[in-house]
């Protein structure tokens, strides 16, 4: 899609915890695990005799700026500012408590670990395509597949141990349910939404005038044509350069109000259905709009909440839950701190 506009997932409005840090550093390229580069570099803790080094935390805030860069791209408001730097003693402590953990639940010799642990590697396998592309993949971050294996299997070993300890203790109410949707509905909103159809008239990235002429009189013979009652999906067919698009009728699918930015959001959205935009500059030329169909904004139901408040009560819960494990299993722990950070 060429349209200047951003998507925001409902999975993005989830609070990260301290079990999607888990999640991310062990599951990611970027994972964690004691030896995981050929030179791990020097040690900079000991936790009951295992040795984390220098290429473990090095690892682990690469991880975590990706993290934010990430977090930055999909929703900046919701990040601190562009300087914040990670903090390295920060992500140490968090690799210890990795540590601890995944050591406590291996002590509980959990059944089918090495089974699942290679059904999630052929997952991975088969979503990039094979073995080959993976290898690919993982060798660009200086990972081995033996060494991705042995990291599924340490992510899934500690999530058992969660499960344990921890999530099958927490328990949720309806009655806790239905008062966090009543306290929050101003959350569980459907924003206003668009069918828009969509002609795109490219122009180079270089500055060239003549070109930029030649694509704005084309696109408004296009749409001159569209607004005299041609069929607009046969005119995109015909002459759109939207390579994702073009072929289906120049259609855009649903576009809710908040993805769609500037002057080309503010167009779009004052326009009644079936009608059609005079061109509108982009960085990639001129867009020619239909608004096939608009959706108000409309609440979910608490029905289609329940899972999602579940999920997010859940969680708060166990995040304290999870640290008072650790706690206690730094209370009984020999942990040594090589090197201050």
């Amino acid at each position: 899609m060429n349209l200047p506009f951003k998507s925001r997932s409902a999975s993005s409005l989830l609070p990260g915890g301290y079990l999607a840090w888990v999640t991310a550093v062990l599951l990611n390229l970027f994972s964690v695990n004691p030896g995981f580069t050929q030179d791990p570099g020097e040690p900079v803790a000991r936790v009951n005799g295992v040795t984390l080094y220098s290429s473990d935390l090095t690892c682990a805030i690469e991880a975590s700026l990706a993290r934010k860069l990430s977090s930055r791209y999909s929703d900046p408001g919701d990040l601190e500012s562009e300087g914040e730097a990670v903090d390295s003693r920060e992500t140490l402590n968090r690799l210890i408590n990795i540590e601890l953990l995944y050591q406590e639940s291996l002590k509980h010799r959990f059944p089918g670990l090495a089974e699942e642990s290679e059904k999630r590697y052929q997952q991975e396998v088969k979503r990039l395509g094979g073995e080959d592309r993976l290898a690919s993949a993982l060798l660009c971050n200086n990972i081995t597949p033996s060494q991705f294996r042995k990291n599924i299997f340490r992510s899934i070993s500690i999530q058992r141990l969660l499960d344990l300890a921890v999530y099958s203790r927490v328990q949720v109410t309806e009655e806790e349910i239905r008062k966090y949707y009543e306290e929050n509905k101003d959350r569980f909103q459907r924003p206003e939404s668009l069918r828009i159809r969509q002609i795109l008239i490219k122009v180079p990235s270089q500055r060239d005038d003549d070109k930029w002429r030649q694509a704005r009189d084309r696109a408004h013979a296009i749409y001159q044509e569209a607004n005299d009652g041609s069929d607009f999906v046969l005119l995109a067919r015909r002459h759109s350069e939207d390579p994702a698009s073009a072929s289906i009728g120049g259609d855009m699918g649903l576009i809710q109000t908040e993805s769609l930015k500037d002057v080309f959001g503010t167009v779009v959205f004052s326009m009644q259905v079936g009608s059609v935009t005079k061109p509108i500059r982009s960085k990639q030329g001129f867009h020619i709009v239909k608004v096939v169909a608009r959706n108000p904004r409309t609440a979910r139901t608490l029905d289609e909440s329940r899972q999602y408040i579940t999920t997010l009560i859940r969680r708060e819960r166990a995040r304290g839950m999870i640290s008072q494990l650790i706690d206690d299993l730094k209370a009984r722990a020999e942990i040594e701190i090589m090197k201050k950070q």
